[in-house]
């Protein structure tokens, strides 16, 4: 019976008065129906016949949206000329219990709401009591959109969203929806945590849909370049093994890398130093994949906390909260080490080679003629004092 609700009404009367009356129906709680389905619910009276000599029973529904409460008959549905008056029926029987059933033929979305068997004297307004039951209508999400980077984006968006490394904000929500659909927000394989709100929509009067809301933050780094942003709607799994209406909002991340920094000192040194350090400067932002030295002639490469047989390697430590210090350490300078070509070489988080050419010089001739004239300037020095003395 399309666009119009019809319960059933059960009433017999006399006079008379009762103790309070347990009332159950089945099914109880929620239930979760599909349009089309059909349904019997069986309300039991714990009472013997005489029950109804004095006592009145009805099936009554309550949209959960306007709140209003409606008791129909099948026959008043027949006279008021609605079409499907047959959709209902109400049969009652008498097991050591009073049992009233209302059976649904085709379930209709209006049906949405809480159905709810009820008892009361016949000289009294107020009901006594009553066992109710939430008949939840299925309905799929009918819509999603994800907001990101001031785009909203409502399916597979094509093109993709150039971005750099830092903290995003990322909004996705879905309408039409009953129960409230379960949202998940991930990238790649990994799952953004958001606080998720629920509202009714109060513009659908026939019965509930929800708007859910989910609202996370995405750390956005290299493990995420050229990886799927994506939303996900679908009904709970409280619904059952159905088609849970799953919908998707999903856009791609092209990172933007930033060039690393680096800053390198060159070496001076003689034949025998021990310990010599060349040392490179990386900044810690832009990130980087790696970092290594390498030796030409050999092509030996050196990653942070390798070392070589001679005992040559490559140390990192923090050079100050911004930047950190890779070193390579040469145990014993031999003369061929001044021939080497030595590189710095750092990947970035996209994963571009970069690579910078470092130089071990060995001393100049001036630095040592500086450092014998020195000795020499010292000795006249102490000979001049010396001779004062002989005079």
């Amino acid at each position: 019976m399309e666009g119009y609700t019809v319960l059933v009404i059960v009433a017999l009367s006399c006079i008379g008065k009762v103790s309070a009356t347990d009332v159950t129906l089945t099914p109880a709680g929620k239930k979760y129906v599909n349009v089309g389905e059909s349904l019997t619910m069986v309300c039991e009276i714990h009472e013997s016949v005489n029950f109804l000599l004095s006592q009145e029973t009805v099936f009554m529904h309550k949209n959960m949206v306007t709140k209003t409460e409606t008791i129909l008959t099948r026959q008043k549905a027949k006279l008021e000329g609605i079409d499907n008056y047959d959709n209902y029926e109400v049969d009652m029987s008498i097991d050591g219990n009073i049992i009233v059933r209302l059976t649904i033929h085709s379930i209709a979305a209006n049906m949405d709401g809480e159905f709810s068997c009820r008892i009361k004297p016949l000289t009294e307004q107020e009901w006594s009591n009553q066992a109710t039951v939430d008949l939840i209508v299925i309905k799929p999400p009918s819509a999603i959109e994800m907001t990101f980077q001031e785009q909203v984006i409502m399916s597979e968006m094509q093109q993709g969203i150039k971005l750099k490394e830092g903290m995003y904000s990322v909004v996705c929500k879905s309408v039409g929806s009953n129960p409230a659909a379960s949202l998940a927000l991930q990238i790649g394989n990994q799952v953004i945590e958001g606080n998720t709100e629920v509202t009714m929509d109060d513009a659908e009067m026939t019965g509930r849909q929800y708007v859910s809301r989910v609202e996370g933050h995405l750390n956005f780094d290299h493990k995420h370049f050229n990886q799927h942003l994506v939303c996900t709607a679908e009904l709970p799994h409280e619904v059952g093994d159905i088609d849970r209406g799953t919908i998707k909002a999903s856009v791609e991340l092209i990172g933007v890398a930033e060039k690393p920094v680096v800053y390198c000192m060159n070496t001076s040194s003689a034949v025998g130093d021990r310990y010599v350090k060349i040392t490179c400067i990386v900044a810690k932002n832009p990130k980087t994949k790696s970092v290594a030295f390498e030796i030409g002639s050999t092509n030996t490469v050196l990653v942070p906390n390798e070392q070589t047989e001679d005992f040559t390697e490559v140390v990192e430590k923090d050079y100050n909260g911004t930047h950190r210090a890779i070193t390579l350490v040469i145990h014993t300078v031999e003369r061929g080490d001044f021939l080497e070509e030595y590189y710095f070489n750092v990947v970035g988080v996209d994963g571009k080679d970069y690579r910078y050419p470092v130089h071990l010089q060995m001393m100049t001739i001036g630095a040592s003629s500086n450092y014998v004239s020195g000795f020499l300037l010292s000795a006249a020095c102490v000979l001049a004092m010396f001779g004062k003395f002989l005079v």
